[in-house]
């Protein structure tokens, strides 16, 4: 199968993961971008394999609010984001894999967070407006402490559902998004992973 992924050691793929943290703010616009990863090499592909998203409120909301966090495939990624952001950098799981990490281009949301989220990429969500992962989580007017409630979680792994992975060839890649307009008070810790592969592509 052509851009078959494979978990053994393979020459012509490196496996990398990666991980960001960083705080939402009050009034966090609605579809603000929170994290990105772009495929910026001609002929070299980015695979998704697996992509985590943790969220912990850590502050009393105006209201109760139902926020979601999505995750979208975008084209004409020709530049990520410039504006409130910082550089996670990826680690590969395995040394000596025979592919640089330079294909992938990550960003994520400034870790000190911003109302606007990052701005300043050329991308589109025109073709692919539905997003690959999406999950619904309370903000609640009062800070959850009980355990296994406090943290909301939202997952993406086609390892274990069976299904095929997310390819992204040259000038593709994907976003996480904040859904809905945060209120005047609002405050969650979001922490993302992202595991992914870097080949030859077409």
């Amino acid at each position: 199968m052509a851009n078959q992924v494979s978990i053994l050691p393979n020459p012509k793929f490196t496996h990398c993961t990666v991980a960001h943290r960083f705080v939402t703010l009050p009034a966090l616009v609605a579809n603000a971008r929170l994290f990105e990863i772009a495929c910026l090499t001609a002929a070299k592909i980015v695979v998704l394999t697996r992509l985590r998203i943790e969220v912990v409120q850590t502050a009393v909301h105006t209201a109760a609010l139902l926020d979601f966090f999505e995750a979208f495939r975008v084209s004409g990624f020709t530049a990520v984001d410039t504006t409130n952001t910082a550089t996670p950098v990826a680690v590969p799981k395995q040394t000596g894999e025979g592919q640089a990490l330079t294909p992938a281009v990550i960003r994520g949301m400034t870790a000190a967070g911003h109302a606007n989220g990052m701005t300043g990429g050329t991308l589109s969500k025109a073709t692919f407006t539905s997003p690959f992962l999406s999950r619904g989580m309370w903000m609640l007017a009062a800070v959850p402490t009980t355990p296994n409630t406090n943290v909301m979680v939202a997952e993406y792994n086609p390892m274990l559902s069976g299904s095929a992975p997310m390819v992204f060839k040259f000038q593709e890649g994907f976003i996480v998004e904040n859904g809905v307009l945060l209120g005047a008070a609002a405050a969650s810790a979001v922490s993302i992973e992202a595991d992914f592969g870097i080949g030859d592509g077409s």
